[in-house]
């Protein structure tokens, strides 16, 4: 009879020092991914984009433009004037660089994939790109002629 009153008031005191555990919370809905944007092949077709690739919400019309439009007039912006510290421009110029660096293997990754993948459409792809060399030098050579 000791024990049990003994754990009785172990248990009792427990539950005054500790609240009571909360019921677990709902999970949160996945987030929603972006639109996949260079999707290519007949994978691109089997399924919708998931979001629109357009804008959504309500376009100014051609009076409110116009109001905003007036209402700004005259303001100057809060950075006129201001120049970009050395330091600012040369991330700038290395964020730039990289940018372009990854475009240029992107471009190289997919005329790889092509090339292996898509034999046929990768020799339309030269012609076109040897058609277009050449249509260019053309003009810059009608142009020297012209300039002459």
């Amino acid at each position: 009879e000791i024990g049990d009153v003994a754990v009785m008031f172990a248990c009792l005191s427990l539950s005054l020092i500790r609240p009571p555990l909360a019921p677990p919370r709902a999970q949160p809905p996945p987030r929603a991914q972006p639109p996949r944007a260079m999707a290519r092949g007949p994978e691109a077709l089997a399924e919708p984009p998931r979001f629109p690739l357009d804008r959504t919400g309500r376009a100014h019309t051609e009076e409110s433009r116009a109001k905003i439009s007036a209402a700004n007039k005259g303001n100057v912006p809060w950075n006129r004037g201001r120049k970009h510290s050395e330091e600012t421009r040369r991330k700038i110029a290395e964020a730039t660089r990289n940018a372009m660096l990854a475009r240029k293997e992107r471009q190289a990754a997919e005329r790889e994939r092509m090339r292996l993948e898509e034999p046929e459409q990768y020799a339309e792809m030269l012609a076109n790109e040897t058609a277009q060399r050449k249509a260019t030098a053309e003009r810059a050579l009608e142009r020297k002629r012209a300039a002459a």
